[in-house]
């Protein structure tokens, strides 16, 4: 096995490794800090209905019933999987893909993309629970989130590689063609070129 292949599968090997055991250590904590931005969001938008309590949980009090039920933010309804992920993918690139500062960039844009999109998922589960009830809610994570759960993981990875993916130069147009011809033949024939001394003479 070459070198090169030994630092592929190395590579491979910590994105495999590193994504389950950060998401192991980090979602708790990370879950709490989602379901904070979202009563955060919904009382940026006037929704005085939902109260966190304590950690990934939080007590919805639906507009039409007094039959208030609990709500917690699982392990499966966080974006931090898809975010640790994307994140691993970024740092085990190669430097001759794309530099540092650039991968960092990339996966900014990228993480953006997929907390914000994950966000509008449960803040539009949580409402369809105060319009209609926790039935209402479970339906519409079940469904319409879990499509939209992947529409924006994909959003985040195309973002991704528009950023770290190399500008494509523009072909030359036959105008430019022709005016490279045109000063080649003049240096041919000992005009002056810009940057090259000018002949003595031309014979």
């Amino acid at each position: 096995m070459t070198r090169q292949r030994v630092y592929v599968w190395l590579r491979v090997g910590f994105v495999v490794v590193m994504t389950p055991l950060l998401f192991v250590l980090l979602q708790v904590p990370a879950r709490a800090i989602e379901l904070q931005a979202d009563v955060g969001m919904l009382r940026l938008l006037g929704v005085h209905s939902v109260l966190q309590v304590s950690g990934p949980n939080a007590l919805v009090a639906p507009w039409h019933s007094n039959a208030w039920f609990w709500i917690e933010v699982a392990p499966s309804c966080s974006s931090l999987a898809s975010l640790l992920t994307l994140g691993c993918l970024a740092a085990a690139l190669p430097r001759r893909v794309a530099p540092f500062p650039r991968r960092l960039v990339a996966y900014a844009v990228a993480a953006g993309a997929i907390f914000l999109g994950n966000m509008i998922r449960i803040d539009a589960s949580i409402f369809a629970g105060l319009v209609d009830g926790r039935a209402s809610l479970v339906l519409f994570h079940d469904w319409v989130g879990s499509i939209f759960g992947f529409a924006y993981t994909m959003a985040g990875f195309i973002f991704m590689l528009f950023v770290l993916l190399p500008r494509r130069k523009a072909p030359a147009t036959a105008a430019d063609a022709l005016d490279a011809g045109a000063v080649s033949g003049q240096s041919e024939k000992g005009a002056a070129v810009p940057g090259l001394p000018r002949p003595a003479a031309v014979l």
